[in-house]
């Protein structure tokens, strides 16, 4: 534990990563397509609307056409939209994604959780606004 938050940082997304990935993967599906297919249950959106939903991740459009091409989702006017398939997948996935958030909250009470997540947003509130001058010794 004396390692600066920085190493558990990382460490805690890599896992997480991995995680996501193992449970999705068994599925024939990834985080993104997940992330979308999630999106996507509170209605059609234009695939500009998605990407920025999921601005903070890559490979928004890719995952799409994958969808797209196995039929879970569906382009109509300019709307992509989730098909019957999509709900039935987008079902099964949310119960891996589930499990993969139950282990990792295993013996984490909820008001841990809620600190630890609010302190991790002030932090990086504190770096987005972060300048230069902010840091490091003065010239002079």
């Amino acid at each position: 534990m004396h390692r600066p938050i920085g190493y558990w940082a990382k460490r805690l997304d890599a896992a997480i990563d991995e995680a996501f990935d193992r449970a999705l993967a068994r599925l024939g599906a990834d985080r993104r397509q997940w992330q979308i297919l999630t999106t996507l249950l509170d209605g059609a959106a234009v695939p500009a609307e998605l990407s920025g939903a999921l601005s903070p991740f890559d490979g928004v459009r890719d995952a799409l056409a994958v969808l797209a091409a196995r039929g879970l989702v569906a382009e109509e006017g300019g709307r992509v939209g989730l098909t019957a398939g999509g709900r039935r997948v987008q079902a099964k996935l949310a119960e891996a994604v589930a499990g993969v958030r139950g282990v990792v909250g295993r013996g984490v009470s909820e008001e841990e959780y809620a600190a630890t997540v609010g302190v991790l947003a002030r932090m990086v509130n504190n770096l987005d606004v972060l300048t230069c001058d902010d840091v490091g010794p003065k010239s002079g």
